[in-house]
């Protein structure tokens, strides 16, 4: 097939490449994102091929399901492209046309090519864009940019272990052509996740398009969809964990009197008993079955996704309640049982990074085994040990001792 080799646009659409300054350059068009997920570790020569693959592969989709790429506004690079195409070439055949089929042609590329699979991230945003002076304009364009390579899309197209391709629609682009019924797939084959890279922050929608042809998942996914759920909660709460690390928090307005301070304690003591017991009582062997179902039984998705999310949710209160101790005003003589009171929220807190990492590992192992060919169970041990230190426990509790015995 015939490529362009000026490293030119291709054809200069959906407008003529003049000053964006003039709002009448602008035209809606879908802006796709397409990249090929691992392939700087590939050789020099591998690289090459795989870039010629790729337009192959985007070209035969878009024969397939008429839109002809010919048409399209098209800017390379390497193993990633960005298009715009204006509705009225590709109507409602951008998201169950062209997707659809680009999995398809994936699965069959795959299947004969002999080398390690192709597969693609997908992204569509969608607004006003121009053909600016070097390359493409509008806030479509870095919607798309950001959405293709985010982590909840990586970490999809790792748990889909037989998926060639998986798809991430901009909150926009679902409410307006999914919910509003202009194209063929249905809501529920999405997932919303929440998105925060660079300029783009929001909800966004995962899809795995899945013709009759293509394979159910791997074995052994639903490990891996409870690690990405707790992961992705989890990355949202960096500036907390971070804050809990360097011993920072804003001063309350909540003051705590001398006579008061025992009582404080008890109470603070009793909270962090109570969120500590959650996150161990939400881990217990017959919830997580219920979730990721029992041997030889498929996973519940939306079970084990709020279980993660509980998880999670639970972890966010244990960082506040610390943040909470860390903040409350007391005279000085009281701040140092107040500091140790905090500091009992460390070790659960680094038990839980831990265990989500060792979730992960194990998620990825089980995920290997069966993709390599393995039969049979494979074991998870996920029991969840929250220790407290003991000496400060045992000077918090003398102080409140003494201090409710004024």
């Amino acid at each position: 097939m015939a490529r362009p080799d000026d490293g030119s646009l291709e054809p200069p659409t959906p407008t003529e490449n003049v000053g964006v300054s003039d709002g009448n350059a602008f035209a809606y068009t879908f802006c796709l994102s397409v990249d090929v997920q691992g392939y700087s570790p590939n050789n020099d020569v591998r690289q090459g091929q795989i870039q010629e693959e790729l337009l192959d592969v985007l070209d035969e989709a878009g024969d397939r399901s008429g839109i002809a790429r010919a048409e399209w506004a098209r800017q390379s690079k390497g193993d990633e492209e960005l298009s715009l195409i204006r509705p009225d070439l590709a109507a409602t055949k951008v998201i169950d046309g062209f997707c659809v089929e680009l999995a398809a042609v994936l699965h069959e590329h795959n299947a004969r090519s002999g080398q390690r699979p192709m597969r693609l991230r997908l992204a569509i945003d969608a607004g006003p864009t121009a053909l600016a002076v070097n390359g493409f304009a509008g806030r479509a364009v870095v919607g798309a940019s950001r959405l293709v390579g985010a982590d909840p899309l990586k970490r999809t197209l790792t748990i889909e272990g037989r998926a060639d391709l998986v798809v991430m629609l901009s909150n926009s682009v679902f409410q307006d052509w999914v919910l509003g019924g202009h194209c063929s797939v249905d809501e529920n084959c999405f997932r919303r996740v929440f998105v925060s890279e660079k300029e783009y922050t929001g909800d966004a929608w995962i899809w795995v398009p899945r013709p009759d042809r293509l394979p159910d998942q791997d074995a052994g996914w639903e490990f891996l969809l409870l690690a990405d759920a707790m992961r992705r909660r989890l990355d949202r709460l960096t500036t907390k964990q971070f804050d809990h690390d360097m011993r920072y928090s804003r001063t309350s307005p909540t003051h705590v009197a001398d006579p008061d301070i025992a009582g404080f304690l008890s109470r603070s003591l009793d909270r962090l008993a109570a969120i500590t017991g959650q996150l161990t009582d939400l881990f217990t062997p017959d919830s997580v079955a219920r979730a990721v179902g029992r041997p030889g039984e498929p996973g519940d998705h939306s079970l084990i996704t709020q279980l993660g999310d509980r998880f999670a949710s639970t972890y966010e209160e244990l960082l506040d309640w610390a943040a909470g101790i860390r903040g409350t005003v007391v005279a000085p003589s009281a701040r140092p049982v107040l500091v140790a009171l905090a500091k009992l929220a460390d070790e659960p807190v680094q038990a839980v990074r831990r265990f989500i990492d060792d979730l992960q590992a194990a998620a990825e192992g089980i995920a290997g085994h069966y993709r390599s060919g393995g039969d049979g169970h494979e074991v998870v041990d996920l029991s969840l040990t929250l220790g407290i230190d003991r000496d400060l426990l045992a000077f918090v509790s003398a102080e409140r001792d003494r201090l409710g015995s004024r």
